[in-house]
């Protein structure tokens, strides 16, 4: 079996405006692809229903092999391995956390997310 597609689950904060939870999440898209070369694809979600709050989340999903001129390239590896793997979800997570606290400022709400949970 091949594995051609990755896959993360992104917690959109539900104070950003519609406008906003769109472009953290075509921001964070666009990081990745333009550092490992990979299409990717965002879904939002927004879960709600009467007992419970809004659940807006982010599917970001890619494939797993590098976009080139003339078609899809290299398989990528780094994510297989925990060394490399570790970094990359770092520097992401680091990466979404600027970006949604941007998103906040820019829209003049008075809070901000970290990366301890």
């Amino acid at each position: 079996v091949s594995t051609i597609l990755g896959a993360c689950h992104l917690a959109i904060p539900n104070e950003l405006s519609r406008e906003g939870q769109i472009a953290v999440s075509r921001q964070i898209a666009k990081h990745i692809s333009d550092q490992i070369g990979v299409a990717c694809d965002i879904n939002i979600h927004d879960e709600n229903d009467e007992t419970e709050t809004a659940n807006i989340h982010c599917h970001l999903m890619m494939i797993t092999r590098v976009v080139e001129d003339d078609g899809l390239g290299a398989k990528t590896r780094f994510l297989d391995n925990k060394n490399t793997s570790k970094e990359y979800v770092s520097n992401w997570r680091n990466e979404w956390k600027q970006m949604v606290n941007s998103q906040f400022a820019y829209e003049g709400i008075d809070d901000s997310i970290c990366m301890d949970s």
